[in-house]
């Protein structure tokens, strides 16, 4: 047996309950404090709600709200549908109604999301993102070479050209982080180059869009950094500026910890 809590009518939290055969009856055990962040957007009645089925016990402590001005630098968040023991390709995948979820939460949490791949469960999450008006950017997942096949490839670009027609988005990214991954050479921004073109030529082929196109990749291969700083960018790397004149907007990952950098950078 399940005890929810609910807000709006869509689950925030679902505790199991456990069976005490002494009473004849389920309770809730003992569990740390739950938080979770609700943004309203919407000026109108909001409704919190806690259930238990029948011959369920479930003890609160308390229960605390607290109001905060919502963080203006945050654009949006990247959404991978997949939980626990799920992966892309894998037995188990996420719901619809698991997405639903998801995406109301999101909803909630971020003006914007960003998806990674166009196939399978993430195809689906478009439409469902345009149903309750949360804006996505749509992504094509790129690993050729050297992890997967051309036609693996090009199934994510007509499938992310797809969506463009089919769905409302703020925008579409054609791969994540491929130069990363790949050998690094001219060869794999060519081929990176390609496919974005092919996916500004299909959107405007197929139904006459005009929808921003980018790539992700992280910042220490897009920039140029000045010698001897971590902080300063002087440039962009001239191996990267065929593909930055091609797209629309930029969309650097920037990892600070990881590479042992300030959290804050500037670019002359």
């Amino acid at each position: 047996r399940m005890a929810t809590v609910t807000f709006d009518g869509q689950s925030l939290w679902v505790k199991r309950t456990t069976h005490l055969s002494t009473f004849g009856d389920y309770y809730g055990a003992e569990h740390e404090p739950i938080l979770t962040t609700i943004i309203v957007t919407r000026s109108t009645t909001h409704t919190l709600s806690l259930g238990v089925p029948a011959q369920t016990t479930w003890d609160l402590s308390g229960i605390e709200f607290a109001a905060y001005p919502y963080p203006t630098a945050i654009r949006g968040i990247g959404y991978s549908p997949f939980r626990d023991c799920q992966y892309p390709g894998g037995s188990s995948q996420p719901s619809i109604q698991d997405l639903r979820e998801d995406l109301f939460r999101l909803f909630h949490t971020s003006n914007a999301i960003r998806t990674y791949s166009a196939k399978g469960v993430n195809g689906h999450v478009p439409a469902l993102a345009n149903e309750i008006g949360l804006p996505v950017y749509a992504g094509a997942w790129i690993d050729y070479p050297p992890k997967t096949t051309i036609e693996e490839d090009d199934a994510e670009v007509q499938a992310l050209i797809s969506l463009a027609c089919t769905t409302d988005l703020e925008g579409v990214i054609v791969g994540n982080e491929h130069f990363l991954r790949s050998e690094r050479t001219p060869a794999d921004i060519d081929y990176l180059l390609r496919l974005i073109r092919e996916v500004r030529s299909g959107i405007h082929s197929t139904c006459g869009k005009d929808v921003p196109i980018t790539t992700a990749e992280i910042d220490n291969l897009m920039f140029d950094w000045a010698s001897g700083t971590s902080s300063v960018i002087k440039g962009i790397a001239p191996v990267y500026l065929p593909v930055l004149d091609e797209l629309d907007f930029v969309m650097p990952h920037t990892y600070p910890f990881w590479n042992w950098m300030p959290l804050i950078f500037r670019m002359n």
